[in-house]
């Protein structure tokens, strides 16, 4: 909003002429003060163009450059730091880097560093300034700066070193831009607490053995799986079998065991799992259950009498992959 303020005053001379004292127009922006106060971080870096504006430094606010003289310094705790409406990547600490580099070549650049806080995902990090306390330090520039123009600016820097633009068009632009919405949040699981999983049958007649995957109530072994995911949200999968040797029984392909004719049926809701099938599978934040039903099974091409006897091995890998 753009307002003009007019003051009239009056006043007679000896001469008797009357004449206006003033006229001033002022424009001002309309976002509150408060508004104002809450997006901005305090005590951050600005810049001293010489040793005489060490008080009274330049602070950023996009396509920022002056001509550094001598005594050029970046200031500590002189500027306040607009937070956008802009949400980080992941939560943790973060700190603020200032930049000063030549204006004809931007890879010339010296920095200084702020102390670290924290910002969660949830909000914008303007909604998280007016809580964030920093520290910033003065720091002459180098004979390389000096006498050159140069562009300075801030920018948003995680643990891992990555940078965020907080202004965009300044000069470090080239820093990753923060989104306007919320990042869906990381998610992972972990199946049986990152062990294996072992499948003992009991004993089993082999005149019981099903010719067919997931008919028959015989040589089943059911097992209940924990499953963990973190996130805060419910995770939707699709769950497969990998690194297992096939045998196909009646159109479906199970898990050939060292046994002549004999195979497990991994079976999920009565669907057998396998590396072709993805069966979607959706879990909540925190503890889930996972009921499987493993069937041992017979190749009818091989009779009952001509399965060995004794023990029988087969290994697969269960994978869930985050859709």
């Amino acid at each position: 909003m753009s307002t003009t303020l007019i003051q009239y005053g009056k006043r007679i001379n000896p001469r008797g002429i009357l004449f206006t004292l003033m006229l001033s127009a002022f424009i001002w922006s309309c976002l509150p003060v408060s508004a104002l106060a809450d997006a901005v971080v305090r005590h951050g870096n600005g810049l001293a163009r010489n040793s005489s504006r060490l008080t009274d430094p330049t602070c950023p606010s996009g396509g920022d450059w002056i001509s550094a003289g001598d005594g050029a310094a970046i200031v500590g705790n002189g500027c306040n730091i607009l937070f956008g409406d802009v949400y980080i990547p992941k939560a943790g600490m973060y700190f603020i880097r200032f930049y000063v580099g030549l204006r004809s070549n931007h890879s010339v650049r010296e920095y200084a560093d702020s102390t670290k806080f924290y910002l969660d995902i949830t909000k914008t990090i303007s909604d998280q300034a007016g809580s964030i306390s920093i520290t910033t330090y003065t720091k002459n520039l180098s004979s390389q700066l000096v006498h050159h123009d140069v562009a300075f600016c801030d920018v948003l820097v995680d643990e891992q070193g990555e940078e965020y633009s907080l202004i965009p068009g300044d000069a470090c632009a080239s820093a990753i831009p923060l989104p306007p919405d919320p990042l869906a949040p990381e998610t992972s699981c972990n199946i049986n607490n990152g062990s294996g999983l072992s499948v003992h049958f009991d004993t089993i007649d082999r005149a019981d053995l099903s010719t067919e995957p997931g008919v028959g109530n015989t040589a089943i072994k059911n097992l209940q799986i924990p499953v963990t995911c973190t996130g805060g949200v419910d995770v939707s999968v699709k769950m497969q079998l990998t690194q297992y040797t096939p045998l196909t029984i009646n159109s479906t392909e199970v898990i050939k065991t060292t046994a002549n004719g004999v195979g497990v049926a991994v079976l999920y809701n009565d669907q057998p799992l396998t590396s072709a099938a993805n069966i979607p599978v959706t879990l909540k934040s925190g503890s889930n259950t996972l009921n499987l039903d493993f069937q041992a099974v017979r190749n009818p091409a091989v009779a009952a009498g001509d399965v060995p006897p004794g023990y029988f091995t087969a290994s697969a890998v269960l994978v869930m992959t985050q859709q």
